[in-house]
This record gives C-alpha cells, structure tokens and sequence, in this order.
C-alpha cells in the first residue's frame, strides 16, 4: 500500500518562514546526477528509464532522509496529486509532463525530494525557508557522498559528473531561491534587476509556472552550475547577489512610503481584504 501524500497546502520549507524572512523566501538546492552507460532521459527508452529506476531506487529509499518517504510513480499519478506536488515546487515542470519509467520521492518532512529520469537520471532538491545556501548545499553534497560507492556515476577527472548539458558538468549543484520583491515590481524596475543580473551571469524570472505574470512580485533568482570544486565560491556568490537585490528591495520600499503612502497602503488593504473576505479568488486576485 503506498503511503498517503504529504499535506501540500503549506509547503514546509515556505510554512516555517520567520519573521526575518519577507524578502528572501526560501532557498532551494538541486543537484544532478548520472549513471554510466545509460542514456540520458531526453534520447533514452521507456526500458531504459524503467533500467535507471530499478538500479537507483533502492538506493534512494535506503538513504536516511528519504526513509519512510512518499514515492509516486509519474505512469499512474492522477492529475491532482501531480499538480498539488507541482504547486509546491516538489515537482518539476520537466518531470510533471514525465510518464513512464520515471520516479518521485518526497521526505516526511516536504524538504526533500528526487526525481528519477527528470531531464538527468537522478535529480534531488533540498528547501529550505529563508537565506540557506550553506545549508542546503551541505546538505546535498552529503547525499551525494552517499551515493558514490552505491552506484556507477557518470564521473569524469577532467570535467567532474557528467550532465546531459556538457558545459554543466562539474558539481552538478545549482542554488535558486525565491524572493518576495513587491516594491521593485511596483516602480517598474524589474526590466532593469533582470538585466543586471544576466550581466552578473545569475538569472531572474517570475515565480509563477506561467513565466510571464509578475503579479505576484515574487521571483526566483538561480545560479548557473559551477564546475567541481567551486561550491564554497556558489555559496558567496549566490548571497553576494541576493544581498544587493534585498538592499535595493528595501531602499524602493522606503521610497514607496515616503512618496506614495496612500497608494502603498490602499494595495496592502486591499490585499488583506481579500484574504479574509473574498470567497473566490481569481489568479491574479491570489497572487
């Protein structure tokens, strides 16, 4: 019998937010990972995939902290479950159009999951609530010290494990998190943080699966994977980034109160008034 799925309706790793946290959200760690003489998802087989599977799920599921771990197979997982995981970012896009051959496991405590054959063999993301490069990144790369006797990575000296994007190979770690930037969407600036930040070679695009609708003032800001060895620079950097933007962030939020009060307090009202007294809501509204 296969165990019930996690309440998804607040996320862990967004419900236990603090305080300190209205800006920097959540932080979310992914690493990929491969196995030699398989092909990559994007060019294998429904029997290949079901090969990956078979040799990396046991594995998995003998790993601490996936023990005891929801497990949904993406052949025959209903279209609400898939998109309640979807939702909370435990799945995704990649994987929520995957069929067969392809795994999920989400931990216990909603701040781990794997994805079996996503677009490399093996992807696992860590969450965390607010600023936690360090964390996440200690965490992953423990996980995947685990692995390292238990199956035949994909690893080359050179290059480090090997991805199905070639000038990703390396750690094969990336960090993303999600920021929470009302005023900077506000005074129309987010154009200009967007291309600041490509010329800073970290990226910036909307939190919402639609890519398009900044309704929501809320982005996700991701690294560009690394080669092996680099995670400590990741780490800085990635915060050295996140710094500036929380700064300007708050320098646009004073400026917003100082020089249109009454506008900044009529659209947190209305927000409010929203949520405790509308009984339907459409997206926009929502966000």
């Amino acid at each position: 019998m296969s165990l019930a799925l996690p309440d998804l309706s607040k996320p862990a790793w967004l419900a236990t937010r603090s305080a300190g946290d209205d800006i920097v959200m959540a932080t979310v760690g992914r690493m990929v990972r491969n196995l030699r003489g398989y092909a990559f998802p994007g060019w294998s087989t429904a029997e290949s995939r079901r090969a990956v599977v078979d040799t990396v799920l046991p594995v998995l599921k003998a790993q601490p902290a996936l023990r005891g771990a929801w497990q949904g197979d993406m052949e025959t997982l209903d279209y609400e479950p898939r998109r309640a995981l979807l939702a909370a970012k435990l799945l995704t896009p990649c994987m929520a159009a995957r069929r067969d051959g392809c795994r999920v496991l989400v931990s216990k405590n909603g701040k781990l999951c794997a994805m079996v054959n996503e677009e490399e063999h093996l992807v696992v993301h860590a969450y965390r609530s607010g600023a936690a490069s360090e964390t996440v990144l200690e965490e992953l790369v423990a996980f995947g010290e685990a692995l390292k006797d238990k199956l035949p990575l994909a690893y080359d000296p050179a290059y480090g494990y090997l991805t199905s994007i070639p000038g990703e190979a390396g750690d094969g770690l990336q960090l993303y998190r999600i920021l929470h930037l009302p005023a900077l969407s506000m005074a129309g600036m987010m154009t200009q943080v967007q291309r600041g930040m490509e010329a800073l070679h970290v990226n910036i695009a909307p939190f919402f699966a639609d890519g398009n609708d900044d309704s929501g003032h809320t982005y996700v800001l991701f690294s560009i994977p690394g080669p092996e060895g680099s995670r400590a620079e990741l780490a800085e950097y990635f915060d050295s980034v996140t710094e500036h933007l929380v700064h300007r962030e708050r320098q646009v939020r004073s400026k917003l109160a100082e020089n249109d009060y009454l506008h900044l307090q009529d659209c947190i009202g209305r927000a409010y008034g929203l949520l405790r007294y509308a009984h339907r809501l459409s997206l926009k509204e929502l966000r």
